[in-house]
């Protein structure tokens, strides 16, 4: 036990930079805090508002204890998710893994000290979803002094069970393809179980939202919370979770508890007999060594306008950096075709939604205010997701010096990142708007209009990205993985972008008129966008003088 206790004391340090560099923080360094808090507000609100409209038509049905069940459902999910990132990111790609191998330690204490550090990353997502949920629940339900304590414990062993899966998934592919323990391959890998994970929640979802109706009709008629039975088939423990948090039923909670007990055993049984052998040798990468033949030579160094090819060079290093290309650029390209194939397959010709969608008056000026809506809030979105800008500072991480060299401008670098984030997010945009705007049938100029409210909103993310990663990179990181996913600046762009997108339709009902609202939408972003640029442009020479 002692050696887990050091072991996960000092990994800790290591993985969240934690010790001391011996150097003054900044103010920036200093007010990160304030400023992540104030960051979360709007998703937080965003979702407390959506849990508190769902109690309203859950209570009296007496189904109010789904709502716990769709959040630790939703926990869960977003935890296996992004756990299939960060395990081999933190079980076997950091730089300490040699070290550790070489040391009297035994694999399960190993293990256990980063399954502890992987779960102190993973309740960001836990305060996230489970915050505002929870309030709107203690709101509106007034729960008895039982089930704090009750939801307490189960918050604390909630990222337990997802972990431990997307761990033996690590495992298991580790030790049955030993090729897979180059790194490079192994990003690609993950990426491509992270996307089929993700059809086969779509695919989930879909099976229950075509539960036979009169077995719905007779699980709402029941009432005493009859239906978070069907929470019961993704983690053993959930079900158990739920009654005991809906019925205050401690014996239940022990249930819950002496799975996720069964599930560390499982795991610590497993490590102790493949990890040492799957995790040597697992920082090494490949080249491909091709020589440059002449006519190759020639065409590679021919002048051409700084600002292009540095902006491809952006674009380059994406594509061939495995966590980049999945994290940066496929999830904005995948998103809309996941999201559009769900659709697809969730619904039929004669379904009462498509019935619905055909009927809506898409030239009527009071829709078309929501169109434009609903492209800023796509914008807002798509240009978050990628977190090309708002990382692009923190990728470069000891080579950062590399910037003050070149014979080009700071500010021109800076251009240039922001540009290839641009065109990321105007792919992202276009998959989105133009698929889905075909489907629903929404007029061209329509379409157009919401277009270009997303191009706006997006120049205003990404320029927004670029100023948080020049005030406060994170340019210290042991493998490429650690600058995009461990990097909390992506919380000052993703987070507001979901909070503003979502506000953004609430605001239309304060306008007299339709017009007025969508001149005052492309007015208000150009101000922002303009703002972000001359506040760029001011940030980049001070801030880059402080690396």
């Amino acid at each position: 036990m002692r050696s887990f206790w050091a072991l996960f004391v000092v990994t800790l340090k290591n993985t969240l930079s934690l010790v001391d560099s011996g150097k003054k923080k900044s103010i920036w360094t200093r007010l990160l805090p304030a400023f992540l808090v104030v960051a979360f507000i709007p998703t937080l609100f965003s979702f407390y508002m959506m849990a508190q409209e769902a109690l309203k038509l859950l209570i009296p049905l007496q189904q109010s204890g789904v709502i716990l069940g769709l959040m630790l459902t939703a926990m869960s999910l977003m935890i296996f998710f992004l756990a299939i990132f960060l395990i081999p990111a933190v079980f076997y790609f950091s730089k300490d893994v040699e070290v550790l191998l070489a040391l009297p330690l035994k694999a399960h204490t190993i293990v256990a000290a980063k399954l502890a550090v992987s779960m102190i990353y993973e309740y960001v997502s836990v305060l996230l979803i489970g915050l505002p949920i929870l309030a709107a629940y203690v709101v509106n339900v007034q729960p008895e002094p039982l089930f704090y304590v009750i939801t307490l414990v189960v918050l604390i062993f909630a990222p337990l069970i997802p972990l431990i899966l997307a761990g033996l998934i690590v495992m298991v592919v580790m030790a049955l393809f030993p090729k897979a323990r180059n790194r490079d391959l192994f990003n690609y890998l993950s990426g491509f179980v992270a996307l089929a994970f993700a059809i086969g929640i779509n695919l989930s979802v879909n099976s229950i939202v075509q539960i036979d109706a009169q077995s719905m009709i007779t699980m709402l008629i029941q009432g005493n919370d009859s239906l978070t039975g069907i929470f019961g088939y993704m983690i053993p423990s959930i079900p158990f979770a739920i009654n005991a948090m809906v019925h205050l039923k401690v014996l239940d909670l022990v249930i819950s508890l002496a799975i996720a007990l069964g599930f560390i055993v499982i795991f610590l049984v497993v490590s102790d007999v493949v990890y040492f052998m799957t995790a040597v040798g697992v920082n090494e990468t490949g080249a491909s060594r091709k020589k440059l033949k002449a006519k190759a030579y020639t065409k590679m160094t021919l002048r051409s306008n700084p600002m292009l090819t540095y902006t491809f060079k952006e674009l380059k290093l994406m594509i061939r950096t495995p966590i980049y290309l999945l994290n940066n650029i496929s999830t904005v390209v995948l998103m809309p075709v996941i999201l559009l194939g769900s659709i697809m397959t969730g619904v039929g010709s004669d379904d009462e939604a498509i019935t619905a969608i055909k009927s809506i008056p898409w030239n009527d000026p009071n829709v078309l205010a929501y169109v434009l809506a609903a492209g800023a809030a796509i914008g807002l979105f798509m240009s978050s997701l990628n977190l090309i800008t708002v990382t692009a500072i923190s990728r470069e991480g000891t080579n950062v010096y590399f910037m003050k060299f070149i014979p080009m401008s700071y500010f021109k670098q800076i251009q240039a990142k922001v540009f290839s984030g641009l065109i990321i997010s105007f792919l992202g945009i276009v998959f989105m708007l133009i698929p889905f705007g075909i489907i629903l049938g929404i007029p061209p100029l329509s379409l157009f209009l919401s277009f270009i409210a997303a191009l706006l909103s997006g120049v205003l993310i990404n320029y927004i990205g670029i100023i948080v990663d020049m005030i406060h990179p994170k340019l210290v990181w042991e493998q490429e993985a650690a600058a995009v996913k461990q990097n909390l600046n992506a919380a000052f762009t993703m987070l507001p972008a979901m909070g503003l997108g979502v506000a953004l339709f609430f605001t239309i009902g304060l306008f007299p008129q339709p017009m007025w609202f969508a001149f005052t939408l492309y007015l208000i972003l150009f101000v922002l966008d303009v703002g972000a640029i001359y506040l760029a442009k001011k940030t980049c020479k001070k801030a880059f003088d402080q690396i």
